[in-house]
């Protein structure tokens, strides 16, 4: 059960964190252009070179955050705060999405099923990894 969780919390968090930062990490105009059909290349430099800088320091955030995550693994009993860390933040994500949708288009319905899976997903990794500690306390 050991190894299952931490196959899950790896494939799950630790590349679902890290592919897509790097992906918007060398290629943050493609992010605009294939989910909101917006081409950054039709727009003055300076708000481009804003826009594309913003996009790449939270890619490496999350480049960050999946990199501990899959270095923690191991010994994730140990590594509490780290994962409640970048499991909360993409908790804070998941929810971010829903106001922004709600405050632009006025309906957070769109949003909600992907973002209640996000959620969802963190709460279950979450307990799992509780019980597997508090288990591994109780055997020794």
């Amino acid at each position: 059960m050991r190894i299952a969780f931490q196959v899950a919390l790896g494939l799950l968090i630790g590349a679902g964190t890290l592919y897509p930062g790097l992906v918007v990490f060398f290629t943050p105009a493609n992010v605009f252009t294939a989910f909101f059909d917006i081409d950054l290349s039709l727009t003055e430099p300076g708000l481009r070179l804003a826009i594309e800088s913003e996009v790449r320091l939270l890619a490496g955030m999350w480049i960050a955050a999946g990199t501990c995550l899959l270095l923690a693994l191991r010994h994730f009993e140990k590594q509490t705060l780290l994962i409640r860390c970048v499991l909360a933040g993409l908790v804070l994500s998941a929810i971010g999405e829903l106001l922004a949708a709600s405050a632009v288009t006025g309906s957070m319905q769109p949003e909600l099923m992907a973002s209640g899976v996000t959620i969802g997903i963190c709460l279950v990794l979450e307990a799992w990894r509780v019980y597997l500690v508090r288990k591994s306390a109780n055997t020794e």
